[in-house]
């Protein structure tokens, strides 16, 4: 009785020891094919995104012969690795540590996230472990707010909308809560509101401002601000917002425009020496009558620094004026006809043109800058629109210098014809 007892344990023990010899459990995979991966400090990271982060691993031959191995990081998608993954050599029982770098991207959500660093024999495939550990994403609220349309100048009394992009950079949903302000406390739609936002997302949102009668221009402030209901995080944004008078409280006797005049200084080393320039700027653009019909616009600007330092600016001086019927250009312009005759160019001219309504006629006479040859071109062009629909033109262009001489080709007619049918939807 005792001998079958003693049979029956013998053969149960005898049946486990060759089922673990047929199915190793995970742990023993590594020791049965001779090589192991293990991390060096943790099984379980916490990280932030927009982080790169770095992680050593054991790398151990136990096979008894040399091997060439090869690493394959596994890991979501949208990681990236840092350094590639190239083959290495490990001699019978010899360790390494492999260093793997990668980068978590912004925006990734908070969790936990599997990275598994496997290592292969290039001659036996079979002969492989690999290594998981847990990569904790942390929760990070962010908060971006920017400004998208902001008016620069205002007349007094008249109202004006202003926009702003309120975004939720970080990984996590938010409540978020935002409140305008005014330098002047005047009334504002929405004072304040609340947006859910979702990882990445952005929401745009919309101020409209009352303006008080000033007598003399005043600086307003704007200011939004977007914070967080549970947790102390703020942004906040101030933009300046100039208010003209719409009457003053004065009568002026002359008419004036507004201008800027500013005094640009540019230095640079070069071969030990510092070379320094200065150019002098005066620009403005305004209307030269109270029903704002008549147009003015001009830049002043001198000398050429470009030979001074890589920032140096070109020296401009031009003028325009338009009205109704009249375009009159004088100076530094981009001068041309239409791409049909020639492609646009930068050069010093005069250009005089009429628009009549159903005709017009237009022409320049110019000096390119930018080329040795100094090419100079006079244009005609006039237009005739017989229906609303329909659009005549004939362009004429003269060139002079070594170009025109060298190409044959001193003078260029064209002439085109648009028509559009409104009805029908077709040219």
């Amino acid at each position: 009785m005792r001998a079958g007892v003693v049979f029956t344990q013998t053969a149960w023990t005898l049946r486990c020891l060759g089922a673990l010899l047929m199915f190793p459990p995970a742990h023993l995979y590594a020791q049965v094919h001779g090589l192991e991966v293990r991390p060096v400090d943790y099984e379980v990271r916490s990280e932030e995104p927009r982080h790169p982060v770095t992680i050593p691993f054991h790398i151990t031959n136990a096979t008894g012969r040399h091997q060439t191995l090869q690493a394959r990081p596994v890991m979501p998608r949208q990681w990236r690795l840092i350094t590639p993954e190239l083959p290495f050599e490990l001699a019978a029982g010899e360790t390494t540590v492999r260093f793997v770098s990668f980068f978590i991207p912004e925006g990734t959500p908070a969790g936990d996230y599997p990275f598994t660093y496997e290592v292969s024999s290039r001659q036996q495939p079979a002969v492989r472990d690999a290594y998981t550990i847990s990569i904790q994403i942390a929760p990070m609220p962010k908060l971006q707010v920017a400004p998208v349309q902001v008016p620069e100048l205002i007349i007094a009394g008249d109202p004006y909308w202003a926009a702003f992009l309120i975004r939720n950079s970080g990984n996590v949903p938010l409540m978020i809560t935002y409140a305008a302000q005014h330098s002047q406390a005047v009334p504002l739609a929405p004072e304040s509101g609340r947006l859910h936002l979702a990882p990445g997302e952005s929401k745009r949102v919309e101020v409209e401002v009352k303006t008080k009668p000033v007598e003399q221009p005043e600086n307003d402030w704007l200011t939004v601000k977007a914070g967080l209901e549970e947790k102390k995080i703020t942004k906040s944004i101030t933009r300046p917002v100039r208010i003209l008078p719409r009457v003053s409280g004065y009568e002026q006797r002359y008419h004036t425009l507004p201008a800027v005049f500013r005094v640009i200084g540019v230095m640079q080393e070069r071969k030990g020496a510092r070379h320094l320039g200065w150019q002098a700027e005066l620009s403005g653009y305004g209307t030269l009558d109270e029903a704002g019909r008549r147009h003015i616009d001009f830049l002043f600007r001198g000398p050429d620094l470009r030979g001074e330092a890589i920032f140096g600016q070109i020296d401009e001086y031009r003028i325009n004026y338009s009205d109704e019927r009249w375009a009159m250009s004088l100076g530094d312009q981009v001068y041309g006809l239409s791409p049909l005759t020639e492609l646009f160019r930068y050069g010093r001219g005069a250009r005089a043109g009429y628009d009549a309504g159903q005709w017009g006629v237009q022409s320049y006479y110019m000096q390119d800058r930018f080329t040795t040859e100094a090419q100079e071109e006079i244009a005609v062009n006039a237009h005739y629109t017989p229906r609303p629909w329909t659009r005549l033109e004939v362009n004429y262009l003269n060139k002079q210098g070594p170009l025109a001489s060298k190409a044959r080709w001193p003078a260029i007619f064209t002439a085109c014809a648009a028509t559009w049918d409104g009805r029908r939807g077709s040219t």
